[in-house]
């Protein structure tokens, strides 16, 4: 039930932000989605970046030679 409430007051509030015109950027900015996005992206960036810096060191493991295979 508070969930709906909570639901039907945000959407209350837009509505009203959009009669008037104006983007309640604030509102936005500060909201628990667009830090959970944030955090989300950040932690997906950093796995691909250790993914892609630390490759060279995994396949050393199973004897691939990056100067050969990059040769074909």
């Amino acid at each position: 039930m508070i969930v709906v409430t909570r639901t039907a007051d945000f959407l209350v509030f837009f509505t009203v932000c959009e009669q008037h015109g104006y983007v309640p950027w604030k509102a936005i900015f500060t909201s628990m989605p667009v830090y959970a996005l944030t955090v989300c992206n950040f932690a997906r960036s950093f796995v691909f970046y250790m993914l892609l810096t630390n490759q060279p060191t995994y396949l050393n493991v199973f004897k691939f030679s990056l100067d050969e295979v990059s040769e074909q």
